[in-house]
């Protein structure tokens, strides 16, 4: 429960150090003084940002955190209508009676309607911020007699507030319960709850049972044992417990998982801590056919941890064809079905294809909308595994289309637009209204392709 609450809480008071670095201030003075854009909504900073940690869907909690000035900017579009003072409530769990509201006070950022707010008792700080109406939130987070309150403030109120455009531009990323993502590969990871990535693309995931799956980029191959040593200590040694000693060497008890993407080698991390104690992790070298390398590692214990990241790897699909194909898709996103040569088009995209030859049929003349794709004989037996994605791509990609129906001799298969909604949890017609989307599904999809 205590972990839980730092959990919380940390969010808000921007007291992680778990990614932060050595020479990090000298570092960001080096950077180039244009401000930053950042991701979700639209809005600037100045170069600093040290880390960022994101919820999987259907939440779209984004939170920036700002390592110089000790500044927080978090945003949370979901749908739930969360206010910001129930926000901190909730993360602060059993300590939620300590918070005060100090002031309230109705205002504008940018010429939407928001509510400023000043909140005392959450760790002896002063807890600021904006809430705009409509779902998406900001949060300043600064220390009682910080010497740089006022830069915080001149940062957070004349930098980031001014420069806001609510949902202008497009978070690339896609983050799934049940998908990982790092790089240009994506992966199973059932039931991650938090997501963490810093500005060198160190990415870390954790669970609800508090485990956590580390994911390091490197250069170089399996024998730079010195790097990879480096990495393995990334996580571990930017956090409380400070590591003394960290050696690696190759898991031989374990063989190699080969994945079209690459080949992960199994890996045993020994850590000696300065407290004293030694732990022992499990951990991967994956070498990608891109060229890329990426060291993960498991907080778990050994048996489960080494299980996970063997599913990993063995599942890892590099996202580069897909992104392309994700493109291809968008430029093919139609308005109406009763266009047979844009409808052939775009189902020329999908996979249809591989089960047999086929003609179709457009059924436009009255709702419910229809599309029939009929096999000729000869082709493959129709399964709900071989049809649920190209189907549910066509019902969102064709904003008028309500069902589609594939016939091959006696079998049929038929999926309607509220069937896949449902099945799905997600308004399918999303994908042809937003790109982000789209490629949300179709990563999110794509694992079981």
């Amino acid at each position: 429960m205590k972990r839980k609450l730092l959990a919380g809480l940390l969010c808000l008071c921007m007291g992680i150090s778990l990614l932060t670095g050595c020479g990090r201030e000298e570092k960001v003075k080096q950077e180039a003084q244009e401000p930053e854009k950042i991701f979700m909504a639209e809005f600037q900073i100045e170069p600093g940002w040290n880390m960022r940690k994101v919820q999987p869907a259907p939440s779209a909690s984004n939170t920036y955190y700002y390592e110089d000035y000790k500044l927080q900017v978090a945003f949370d579009a979901s749908t739930e209508k969360k206010t910001l003072d129930g926000r901190i409530k909730e993360a602060a769990g059993e300590d939620a009676q300590n918070i005060q509201l100090l002031k309230s006070e109705d205002t504008q950022v940018n010429g939407t309607a928001a509510r400023r707010l000043t909140f005392s008792g959450i760790a002896d700080k002063i807890v600021t911020g904006w809430e705009a109406y409509g779902g998406t939130y900001f949060v300043k987070v600064s220390w009682k007699d910080s010497e740089k309150e006022e830069a915080v403030k001149e940062i957070y109120d004349k930098t980031v507030l001014e420069s806001f455009r609510n949902g202008k531009k497009e978070d690339t990323g896609s983050y799934f319960a049940d998908m990982g993502q790092v790089g240009n590969l994506a992966f199973p990871l059932k039931g991650w709850e938090e997501r963490l990535e810093d500005r060198k693309g160190n990415v870390m995931y954790e669970t609800r049972d508090m485990e956590t799956f580390s994911f390091v980029p490197v250069k170089g191959e399996l024998k730079d044992v010195a790097q990879i040593e480096e990495a393995a200590g990334y996580f571990w040694n930017k956090a409380s417990l400070l590591c003394r000693d960290v050696q690696v060497t190759e898991d031989k008890t374990e063989k190699a998982a080969v994945c079209s993407a690459g080949t992960g080698y199994p890996l045993h991390i020994q850590i000696s801590f300065e407290e004293g104690g030694k732990a022992g992790f499990p951990g991967m070298f994956f070498k990608g056919k891109d060229g890329s390398s990426y060291c993960f590692f498991a907080n778990t214990g050994d048996r489960k941890g080494k299980k996970v990241l063997k599913q990993i790897v063995l599942e890892t699909k590099n996202t580069e064809k897909l992104e392309k194909w994700i493109n291809v898709l968008w430029k093919h996103k139609m308005e109406y079905l009763g266009d047979a040569s844009k409808t052939g088009a775009l189902l020329a995209q999908m996979w249809f294809h591989t089960l047999g030859e086929y003609a179709f049929e457009i059924e436009a003349d009255k709702e419910p909308y229809t599309l029939i794709i009929k096999y000729k004989p000869g082709a493959e037996k129709l399964t709900e595994e071989k049809l649920f994605l190209d189907t549910s791509l066509m019902l969102g990609l064709i904003e008028n289309l309500d069902v589609v129906e594939v016939q091959s001799g006696k079998e049929r298969y038929r999926l309607t637009e509220q069937e896949v909604s449902g099945d799905c949890r997600f308004y399918i017609k999303r994908i042809g209204a937003e790109k982000s989307k789209l490629r949300e599904y179709v990563l999110s999809q794509a694992l079981d392709i």
